[in-house]
């Protein structure tokens, strides 16, 4: 049973059901509030899929052309283990943030934190729509194979668009977190930053005893 939360603005700036996902570029901080507010769970699970598929594209690309698989096995093998790898990377996240966060003096749930993470992913997911065409092209299977210095082209603008959007992504988190937080946007960062930083020290202590 999801509690009622304190932030909905009684003046949400004529945000909707409808108009959600074009409102979460330009509005991210009202929009995600409307979302929380409303309990609106019921695209995060898809939007994790398709967050873990688009990575899994975008790194199939730059294997290219070391990659000898066709590009039809490629995009099927990257969203059969992009989707499992989404759901499982994006919910370990929000745990994670949601326990940094306790530690932080926070109050969110893990709930809340994945339905800002999912929401905050939709920059980033939009990468998939030029990702598709592309890995067809590097792999040869739209058109003959490419030559190296256009495979190399299409390879950089992909890395750059996805580092582009990504970033996008991470300041509609921020704001996210800074909402269902109450936290300055300093302590908001170290409660992103934190669960990275843990499980990298765990694997160092790990490494220290393998």
């Amino acid at each position: 049973m999801h509690e009622v939360l304190p932030y909905s603005p009684p003046d949400n700036g004529g945000i909707n059901r409808t108009n959600l996902f074009h409102k979460i570029w330009t509005e991210p901080r009202a929009t995600l509030s409307y979302i929380l507010a409303h309990h609106i769970a019921e695209h995060v699970a898809m939007l994790f899929v398709l967050g873990g598929i688009t990575r899994a594209v975008g790194r199939a690309i730059m294997h290219y052309p070391t990659n000898k698989m066709g590009g039809s096995l490629t995009l099927i093998l990257a969203i059969v283990g992009g989707s499992i790898s989404g759901m499982i990377t994006y919910t370990v996240y929000a745990w994670g943030m949601s326990l940094a966060g306790a530690w932080l003096g926070g109050k969110a749930n893990t709930d809340q934190f994945k339905t800002i993470l999912g929401w905050a992913s939709i920059p980033s997911i939009a990468a998939l729509l030029p990702l598709v065409p592309t890995l067809a092209v590097v792999s040869g299977e739209a058109t003959s194979p490419p030559t190296p210095l256009l495979a190399d082209a299409l390879q950089t603008g992909c890395g750059l668009l996805q580092i582009g959007l990504s970033l996008w992504s991470t300041l509609i988190l921020l704001k996210g977190v800074v909402l269902i937080q109450g936290f300055t946007r300093g302590r908001a960062l170290a409660n992103m930053l934190l669960p990275g930083g843990i499980l990298v020290g765990l694997l160092l202590l790990i490494s220290l005893f393998w």
